[in-house]
């Protein structure tokens, strides 16, 4: 009886000591992919991200901050497949609405940025001062993109007759 109560409480400790490193290691994990990412390392970066949500497949920031690194290599199609991921784990994750946003922006895809910076707007009203001068940009992108697209009308000069 002596020797399964001793068993119980060593696998009980191990337990808690091998969930509290796991916890530990996604942090370890998380801040050197910043470390990373800081030096300009994207892909080590990236790496140490996905090990990270290969730990924990929950962890919201871990799936932000790897399509941030997706983002600085200029890969939008995976940076905005990993903020979509951060939002699927948290709907409420306004800052992955965000750079979604600036992601769907870059694209060209207007429409999509916007309504993810509304989103995010309707998630957190506080940020909604910066988000307009997102929203400006974007416009004022749309508009010469549309400037750019219009054919152009020869311009008549007497000078060239």
């Amino acid at each position: 009886m002596r020797l399964k109560i001793v068993v119980l409480i060593s696998s009980a400790l191990l337990i808690s000591f091998l969930t509290g490193c796991s916890h530990q290691s996604t942090n370890q994990l998380m801040k050197k992919g910043d470390d990373y990412l800081k030096k300009g390392q994207a892909d080590l970066a990236i790496a140490e991200y996905t090990k990270a949500i290969e730990m924990n497949p929950k962890l919201d920031m871990a799936y932000l901050k790897r399509g941030g690194a997706y983002q600085s290599k200029w890969d939008f199609g995976l940076a905005i497949k990993d903020y979509t991921m951060a939002i699927e784990v948290n709907p409420r994750f306004a800052s992955a609405y965000i750079e979604r946003g600036r992601a769907y922006g870059t694209l060209g895809h207007y429409e999509r940025a916007l309504a993810d910076i509304n989103k995010a707007i309707e998630i957190n009203p506080s940020l909604s001062n910066w988000l307009k001068y997102i929203t400006e940009q974007i416009d004022t992108m749309k508009a010469q993109e549309k400037a750019q697209q219009s054919p152009s009308v020869p311009q008549y000069s007497p000078s060239s007759k």
